[in-house]
Parts: C-alpha cells; structure tokens; sequence
C-alpha cells in the first residue's frame, strides 16, 4: 500500500489536474489509505479476516463492509486517473515517461479488477488452484515495473526511436504477462502449475526483463 501511494504521488504531477483537484484526490488517497492500514492491521492482529470475515458479529461485519467501500475508491480513483492520462494529447512534454504511466494504469485496472472479482468471490482463490492475488498483486506493481524503465529511457542515451520502440515491447509484454495469469487464474489452476499460460507468461516476463535490463543500460552508459 505504501509503495502504491508513493507511485501515486509521484505520478498525480503529470496528469494535468488543477491544483484544486490534486489537492482533493490526495486528501481522498491519505484518508482511504489511513482506513485501510487501520482496518486491516488491527483486524489481522485480533485474527478476523479485515474484509471477508463471517464470524466476530456486527460491528466486525460493518467495519469489513466500509473496508470494500473503500476499495472501491482506489478503484474508481485509478480510473479516473487511467482517462486522465489516455486523454491527454500530443505533443507531450514527457513522452516516454507518459506512455508508460499510461501502461501502468492499464495494468493497474486489470489489478482491480482483480480486486472486484475477490470482493464478488468473498475470498482470494478460485477453482483447484486458482489465487486472485496474485494477479491483483502483480498488476499493481506496474507503477514500479513500469515507469522506472520509462524514467531509465528518458534519461539514457538512446535515440527518441529506440526508447519508444524498447518502452513498448517492455510494457506490451508485461501486459500480456498480466493477461496471461488472469487466464491461468480463471480457469482455476496455480500460476506454479506448468501449462501453456503459465509459459506464455513467464516468456512475456523474460521479454520485460530484457527491455528494463536494456533501459538501465543504456541509462548508466550515458
């Protein structure tokens, strides 16, 4: 959580909000999170299940129903912010570092949705084998895996051509690691089971790997 609000910030700059706006999707973001950590440290502690749990009575049950409620809000703030960046038009004045926010963001989506479908399921697993955290967790790390390599291309040494070109096939690839386990996930077998999924994705993820190798590279050669 900690991480995701940090990207959060450092990404909220760039979408071209008023200064009106950041200031209230901050104050949404802070009291959204500090219910959470609240919530879920707390609960975990007295050992109930912060959002799904079916025993502990009404007070335990109404407080892990505000707690989906706000989820609910990152998931709406992240689509928010998701068509903010899409709408943004050429030219850009950061445009690698934009395409890749605009990437993470896509990824970020699937990760809540993710999250819904766990809200909708009461619980994280699916199937024999199936565990939607995986994917909700994976899909959010992209404000990591994702705009690090796109700050790393936009400082390197490379030509405006290559960056787009290593910036793309990085982030494509990574999206259809992501698309990968979700299919893996529904048809409720563990991302560890081998099947033709479970390659495909750690392919794509070989590929992304490369390209972020690649972006440090060439950001350190300059």
């Amino acid at each position: 959580m900690g991480i995701f609000l940090l990207s959060i910030a450092a990404i909220l700059p760039f979408a071209g909000f008023t200064a009106r706006r950041r200031k209230v999707i901050r104050r949404l973001f802070i009291a959204a999170a500090s219910y959470s950590y609240v919530i879920e440290t707390l609960q975990n502690f007295r050992g109930f299940n912060p959002r799904f749990s079916k025993v502990g009575g009404p007070v335990v049950t109404l407080a892990g129903a505000l707690f989906g409620v706000v989820s609910l809000s990152f998931v709406v703030s992240g689509i928010l912010l998701t068509i903010q960046f899409l709408r943004m038009k050429a030219p850009l004045s950061r445009p690698v570092l934009i395409n890749g926010i605009r990437y993470a963001l896509l990824s970020v989506f699937i990760a809540n949705l993710a999250g819904m479908l766990m809200m909708s399921l009461q619980g994280r697993f699916i199937g024999a084998g199936g565990n939607y955290i995986v994917l909700h967790g994976i899909g959010l790390h992209s404000l990591q895996t994702l705009l690090l390599p796109a700050w790393l291309l936009e400082h390197s040494s490379l030509g405006s051509g290559k960056q787009r070109l290593l910036l793309h096939t990085g982030c494509i690839a990574w999206l259809m690691t992501i698309l990968c386990i979700a299919v893996q996930t529904s048809l409720g077998r563990s991302m560890l089971e081998v099947s033709l999924f479970s390659i495909l994705a750690l392919l794509c993820l070989l590929v992304w790997l490369f390209t972020a190798i690649s972006a440090l590279m060439s950001r350190v050669s300059v």
